[in-house]
């Protein structure tokens, strides 16, 4: 009788392990609520930073496609100051580029901490101003309209969030965190990213999250672009790393690829040395027109 009570007594401390386990796992739910909370933080910690960015870009032409013009191969690479701040809640990533394949730019300075003193609306224009003269520095047919590295974190704002489904998928560990794939897709319409004639682009891709935490250590999105009779698909990764200085998350890399077939543009930025902009910091923006 005492061998079997120790039997019985071992399999109910056997059960409640397993109760404690199983309520100790979170639903998807609850994960996504957590990144939200998280993604809310974030923002208003990532405040105004200030990096160095280095971003190499490879365009293709073929000859697959009857009536091309342009047939070989173009590179490209950019060192720049990298500038995030928010307006409002609209997010820049403007760069200040310093030298072009290796070669340094001179051009006229822009007091930055003048800038950033300017009202939302005049500050909003001015960085738009700023990115559309620096876009002249990409190479490729593609028009890149998305490209900042915080986009994807957009979708878990409040007014975006009920845009997309979710779906879990595998675990993964990045570096020494055991991460969720959650899947997502975008299906109401209209969508968040159009084309320059306003046509809908589809967007789907994954996440990679620490469910303790809600932490996003990085992302994919992806977008089956169609236009006319040109159709691409782009596909936009993020990953993040610990900034010790900081005591948070900051930007590693973002790749992107674009692919029309007989045409495609692939795009690597490395990002280092993040800081605070202190308001006696001044940059030079380049030479914007």
């Amino acid at each position: 009788m005492r061998r079997l009570g120790c039997v019985i007594l071992f399999l109910t401390c056997c059960v409640g392990a397993q109760h404690i386990d199983a309520q100790a796992v979170p639903d998807l739910k609850t994960v996504l609520d957590r990144t939200r909370s998280y993604v809310s933080a974030y923002e208003e910690q990532l405040g105004t930073l200030i990096g160095e960015e280095d971003y190499k870009q490879t365009a293709v032409w073929d000859n697959a496609r009857p009536g091309s013009l342009r047939v070989g191969t173009m590179r490209r690479r950019l060192s720049s100051d990298f500038l995030l701040t928010r307006v409002g809640n609209e997010w820049f990533g403007v760069r200040n580029v310093r030298e072009i394949d290796q070669k340094r730019i001179d051009g006229k300075t822009t007091d930055f901490s003048k800038i950033l003193s300017e009202s939302p609306i005049a500050l909003a224009a001015e960085l738009r101003n700023m990115n559309r003269s620096s876009s002249r520095y990409n190479i490729g047919d593609f028009t890149r309209t998305f490209n900042l590295p915080t986009y994807p974190l957009t979708m878990f704002h409040a007014l975006n969030f009920g845009r997309f489904i979710f779906e879990k998928g595998p675990e993964k560990k990045i570096g020494n965190v055991m991460t969720w794939e959650v899947r997502f897709d975008e299906v109401l319409h209209p969508t968040m990213i159009r084309d320059l004639k306003g046509n809908d682009q589809v967007q789907h891709g994954r996440l990679w999250i620490d469910p303790r935490t809600g932490q996003i250590l990085k992302t994919e999105t992806v977008i089956d672009s169609r236009s006319d009779t040109v159709h691409a698909r782009v596909t936009f990764v993020v990953s993040y790393k610990h900034s010790a200085k900081l005591s948070m998350l900051v930007l590693d890399t973002m790749q992107e690829k674009y692919d029309a077939g007989f045409h495609r543009v692939d795009c690597e930025a490395i990002y280092s040395n993040f800081r605070r902009f202190e308001t006696d910091v001044k940059l030079d923006i380049g030479p914007f027109q």
